[in-house]
């Protein structure tokens, strides 16, 4: 575009140049001019509504500009290629569940590698079962009190010498369970009667 008018502020101390395209370009020293430009170069950038991006992109008759023609329906040799292939990206893109950002589809297998599960199963059932913490799933029926003295048989248990002296030798544990004791004192009680 060509220059069509030019002016020089003397108090500013800048060039103000008047462009065939409907632009004024302003033209200074930062260090000699003063005010003028100088205010919105060193405010940060407005930001532009779409109706003022539209009215940017519109072409103005007075001008020579010429902007892009984009034809979908023209012939091949006529198309532009960079406007050819965009439908078919977003297509391709929307399959994608990457790029499209896509949340997983619920899995129907019970168990799935890498943490998942079904909805089936709690986040601390999934850990359970995959660290093997359940082992003895069956204990009813068992006696845990000859578990525990299995681990003290032959030693002898030291919490300390204040309580040396006051340790048996088969440990702190009771010689019946709860249930048996209940179980006795009812006897107890029938013979009485």
């Amino acid at each position: 575009a060509s220059v069509m008018r030019v002016t020089w502020h003397k108090r500013l101390n800048q060039i103000f140049c008047g462009v065939s395209d409907g632009t004024i370009r302003i033209y200074y020293d930062p260090h000699l001019s003063t005010k003028g430009a100088l205010l919105s170069t060193s405010r940060s950038a407005r930001k532009q509504d779409a109706l003022e991006l539209l009215l940017q992109s519109r072409h103005n008759p007075q001008t020579s500009i010429q902007g892009t023609i984009v034809a979908p329906n023209a012939l091949p040799m006529y198309q532009d290629p960079e406007h050819n292939h965009v439908a078919k990206r977003k297509r391709q893109d929307r399959k994608d569940p990457m790029l499209s950002k896509c949340p997983e589809a619920p899995s129907d297998v019970k168990h799935m590698e890498g943490g998942r599960s079904s909805a089936s199963t709690t986040f601390t059932q999934f850990v359970v079962q995959s660290t093997n913490m359940v082992k003895n799933k069956n204990i009813i029926g068992q006696d845990p009190r000859k578990d525990l003295f299995q681990y003290t048989e032959g030693k002898k248990i030291y919490a300390g010498r204040a309580y040396e002296g006051n340790n048996p030798e088969g440990g702190n544990l009771a010689e019946t369970t709860a249930e048996q004791a209940e179980e006795d004192m009812k006897n107890a009680k029938k013979k009485k009667i």
